[in-house]
C-alpha cells in the first residue's frame, strides 16, 4: 500500500495518496527518510527524485 509520494515535480503524479514536494533531490531524500520513519514503513525511489512510502 502507498502511503505517500514525495517528489520535485507535483505534476508527474496522481492518485490518492498524500503528495509532498521538495524543493531539491536533498530535502525529498530527507523528507521520504523521516517520512518512512514515522509511519514504520519504507521509502522506495523510482525516479526524477520521486520517492514512495509503503506499508509491506
Amino acid at each position: 500500500m502507498i502511503l505517500a509520494v514525495v517528489t520535485r515535480d507535483p505534476s508527474a503524479v496522481t492518485g490518492g495518496a498524500p503528495i509532498f514536494i521538495g524543493r531539491d533531490e536533498k530535502q525529498c531524500e530527507s523528507m521520504a527518510r523521516s517520512l518512512s520513519r514515522i509511519m514504520d514503513a519504507m521509502a522506495h525511489y523510482l525516479d526524477n527524485d520521486t520517492y514512495i512510502i509503503v506499508s509491506h
